[in-house]
């Protein structure tokens, strides 16, 4: 019945995880403004500088970045090109990239172009604000 549903988060992983056992069969988009804030945020932490910090978040998220891939071929290109530019610079966020950030934006892309009705740019949902905020208030109430 839900066969094909895309539910559409941030990166709550209550939420995803809610989210899947409610609906099995069904696909989660993330918002990759929540992204790029929790991407920027974890590259000021470990005290990437100004300059590469930008340089890798447009990268992953600016108009010819990896969120923003036609298609498999560019974005694995584009992937390279990132992990490429964060080892030349020595920023010690490979393994951040790959196992945090890059599924992310690699199942977004892979909805993007199999579900046109999406769009095809990078999709955000400030919304997913005030839901989970809405939910953690009834948990916490009931």
């Amino acid at each position: 019945m839900y066969d094909g549903l895309v539910v559409g988060s941030d990166e709550e992983s209550a939420l995803v995880n809610a989210a899947k056992v409610a609906f099995p069969s069904s696909n989660n988009l993330y918002c990759m403004l929540h992204a790029k804030d929790n991407v920027r945020h974890h590259l000021t932490t470990i005290g990437v500088p100004s300059a590469a910090r930008e340089s890798v978040l447009a990268r992953l998220f600016g108009s010819s970045g990896i969120s923003e891939s036609p298609d498999e071929y560019a974005m694995d290109n584009r992937i390279a090109d990132l992990l490429q530019f964060v080892r030349l610079h020595n920023i010690d966020v490979v393994s951040y990239l790959q196992d945090c950030v890059l599924p992310k934006i690699a199942n977004n892309n892979r909805l993007r172009w199999r579900e046109q009705w999406i769009g095809q740019h990078q999709w955000t949902n400030n919304n997913c604000e005030s839901a989970n905020s809405l939910l953690k208030l009834q948990v916490r109430y009931d």
